[in-house]
């Protein structure tokens, strides 16, 4: 299995989880807090940053999808609804107002996946047979190259 493969298999197991349980329950807990379009931006940023400084090239690495103009403008959106602020060298953070919201996210997708005991027998299988194909596929694969 090549690093292609495996990446593929990770994002297929991760969809079974995340789309059919996880982002619907993230998704409720937005509109109950009245979240404008465009919040996954910079929520995921959040995910993972944390209260750590990012530049926008540093948060293109790990979600390298469309132009970083847009996405700069999403994360200064951010900034002026009070979830996001800039420390003066261009640099984002996460406030605790953003802390304290994307956290709520999260809250509200793992207590809807910590409920699916049992998970249907059919999708637990299939997550089964793709965790086990990702974890075959690591002890055969050279570590991926670095990222930063």
């Amino acid at each position: 299995m090549n690093l292609k493969s495996i990446w593929s298999v990770l994002e297929e197991s991760s969809e079974i989880l995340g789309d059919n349980y996880a982002y619907p329950a993230a998704d409720k807990a937005a509109e109950e807090l009245s979240l404008p379009p465009n919040f996954y931006n910079w929520v995921t940023a959040i995910w993972a940053f944390d209260a750590n400084p990012f530049s926008i090239a540093q948060f293109m690495r790990y979600f390298p999808y469309g132009l970083a103009q847009v996405n700069d403008e999403r994360l200064a959106s951010a900034v002026q609804q009070g979830y996001l602020a800039l420390d003066g060298q261009g640099n984002y953070r996460a406030t605790e107002s953003g802390r304290t919201t994307a956290l709520r996210l999260i809250q509200a997708g793992n207590a809807v996946m910590a409920a699916l005991t049992p998970m249907p027998k059919e999708s637990l299988r299939t997550l089964g047979n793709l965790l086990a194909q990702i974890s075959g596929a690591a002890f055969h694969s050279p570590e991926p190259p670095r990222m930063f």
